[in-house]
């Protein structure tokens, strides 16, 4: 179905960056503002295109890695990703409640392996990642562990 016309203005801002040889930085912003301006269906006025949008989301990661002494070639990694409410509902009868996700990293590099942990949704929220409408919800990943051997010749 054709939704009639849309409009989408916002605005992405990432940062990367080294603070100390040891520790990096990685940031996001984006800002998006999506619309139906003119619906074929009225009950779709102001309703996102196709599914609902946060209107914003944010992120940072941060890394940090021994290089020298005892420690050197290990790591451990942070981060905060954050998604503000959004519409789940096309007369915007529902709204689907932000959220805020921990992860967190463990590495170690040889001069060919590097071994890695990593953890998403640390704490294991329980929470919903979307909804089109009061039926039709999407619940957000549970606690997520990944180990990996990386090896390079």
């Amino acid at each position: 179905m054709q939704t009639g016309e849309v409009r989408s203005r916002g605005i992405e801002l990432s940062a990367v960056g080294n603070v100390t040889r040891e520790l990096s930085v990685i940031a996001s912003y984006i800002y998006q503002d999506v619309k139906n301006v003119k619906a074929n269906d009225a009950s779709l006025n102001n309703w996102p295109v196709d599914i609902p949008r946060p209107r914003q989301m944010a992120s940072l990661w941060t890394d940090w890695t021994s290089h020298t002494g005892a420690l050197a070639g290990f790591g451990l990694g942070g981060g905060v990703r954050y998604q503000s409410a959004s519409a789940g509902a096309p007369d915007n009868s529902l709204t689907v409640a932000s959220y805020v996700l921990y992860d967190a990293a463990l590495h170690y590099q040889t001069r060919n392996w590097r071994f890695m942990l990593n953890a998403a949704n640390l704490f294991d929220r329980h929470y919903i990642s979307g909804c089109q409408s009061y039926s039709v919800c999407a619940f957000g990943n549970g606690r997520t562990l990944l180990a990996n051997a990386k090896y390079t010749w």
